[in-house]
């Protein structure tokens, strides 16, 4: 009887597909249950802003953006322009400048369109670098303050030792987007796009395309932690 509303391969799962069984008299439950999918919702999209809250999220969103850029290009201008601001602690403040910068173009405005629609629209391949210079950057600005504060600390209390020239702070800085980059690594691997889809009263199916970071080779994050605390920690 329900033959019809078998899937073959879950490769095959579409919206041509799906509305194709809704036409052969499989119902959304009858589809979702027979073939145990974790992907298919019963109902309309349930993700819509109200036109205030859309205001609002691109007021926000691009008011972080346009700042953060006009702020950190000056620094670089600054610094890269003017050779007698080409000092040791200007350098950090300009990989700092950089930090911000690179997550305002990379991340920032995709996550803007993210949270308005609630859709990935840029693919499985930006899904992994979006993610992945989420943290990047962060990490470099966190590694960068602290090697700032070890140069201060030399600085204060060893004033006599010898400080990093511009060669050894170049080489810090490649060492510290180095060590960024392997940061966000596991962000790009455990990276993936999961197409969900909602059937609605009326029958119409609506495909949301989601990025995701939690394609682990032992589950999900929420598994992944729960075994270090649970298990590791405790040993």
């Amino acid at each position: 009887m329900f033959e019809k509303c078998i899937l073959d391969n879950l490769d095959d799962l579409n919206e041509k597909w799906i509305e194709k069984r809704l036409l052969d008299g499989c119902n959304c439950t009858i589809i979702r249950d027979i073939n145990l999918l974790m992907t298919l919702h019963c109902e309309s999209f349930p993700f819509e802003h109200g036109v205030a809250v859309q205001v609002f999220y691109f007021f926000i969103f691009t008011a972080i953006i346009v700042l953060a850029l006009c702020g950190n290009f000056t620094v670089l201008w600054i610094v890269l322009c003017h050779e007698r601001m080409r000092t040791v602690t200007n350098y950090y403040l300009l990989n700092l400048a950089i930090s911000d910068a690179t997550i305002s173009i990379f991340n920032t405005g995709f996550s803007w369109s993210y949270n308005f629609y609630y859709v990935w629209k840029f693919g499985s391949t930006y899904c992994a670098i979006s993610n992945m210079m989420g943290i990047a950057p962060i990490c470099s600005s966190v590694f960068t303050m602290i090697v700032m504060s070890i140069d201060r600390y030399m600085a204060i209390v060893h004033p006599l030792k010898r400080r990093l020239g511009h060669r050894a702070t170049v080489t810090a800085i490649i060492c510290i987007w180095f060590l960024a980059f392997l940061c966000g690594l596991p962000a790009i691997l455990a990276s993936k796009q999961e197409v969900n889809f909602f059937i609605g009263e009326d029958g119409q199916v609506f495909v949301d395309p989601v990025c995701l970071a939690d394609n682990f080779p032992d589950g999900n994050a929420l598994t992944s932690q729960m075994f270090k605390m649970l298990v590791l920690m405790p040993q």
